[in-house]
């Protein structure tokens, strides 16, 4: 839901028309479509720039999906612009606590060549002492007061699903600012979105 923030999700047509006929697949069927499809939103909020929500069906737990988007060594595999991941500091608390990172990374910009290196702040945990687990993250400037200058926001859900070894995988991404040409920014941020399911399901093809 849009969360009283006044956002209004808008499905893509072809995650429209999935929706459509939702209603004529059982559980199994709808499983099956989703461990293939990568349904789109984006949101028409103009306080704070463009947001993208993506939902899919990956065949991992979500213990061990959280563990591979953990493994600074293995970043390339799913996000194929990656050049360096690194945790600068970290903090693991586990349970419901959870686990916070400050990460630093730095990607290849698409389509326009050149990288582009950002700090986040990372956390995550389990919810309500389940094995579905929330992944948030922020970017933030090492200088105390100033706004970074590649502003983004995420938000993962990994939803254990019932009766199986996978995970309903629903991504939330705000990007505020990059160092491309503005009318570039939602086409690069939807090839993201989009190519990490693909990334990541190719792995568990494997």
């Amino acid at each position: 839901n849009n969360g009283g923030l006044g956002l209004r999700w808008e499905p893509d047509d072809r995650t429209r028309k999935r929706l459509k006929h939702r209603d004529s697949h059982n559980e199994e069927e709808w499983a099956k479509i989703m461990e293939n499809e990568v349904l789109k939103w984006t949101s028409k909020s103009n306080s704070s720039g463009q947001m993208i929500k993506t939902r899919g069906i990956i065949d991992m737990t979500p213990p061990s999906l959280r563990e591979l988007l953990s493994d600074c060594d293995r970043a390339y595999l799913y996000n194929k612009n990656s050049v360096k991941k690194e945790y600068l500091v970290s903090f693991n608390e586990g349970g419901l606590v959870g686990e916070t990172k400050i990460v630093r990374n730095v990607t290849k910009i698409p389509i326009v060549g050149g990288t582009v290196e950002t700090l986040s702040l990372s956390h995550s945990r389990c919810i309500d002492k389940t094995n579905d687990i929330i992944i948030v993250s922020r970017s933030v400037s090492d200088i105390l007061g100033k706004k970074p200058a590649n502003s983004f926001s995420s938000i993962s859900v990994l939803r254990c699903i019932a009766g199986s070894d996978k995970t309903e995988l629903t991504n939330i991404t705000q990007i505020s600012s990059m160092p491309i040409p503005r009318f570039l920014v939602g086409k690069v941020a939807h090839m993201g979105a989009v190519d990490f399911f693909k990334n990541i399901r190719a792995l568990c093809a494997q």
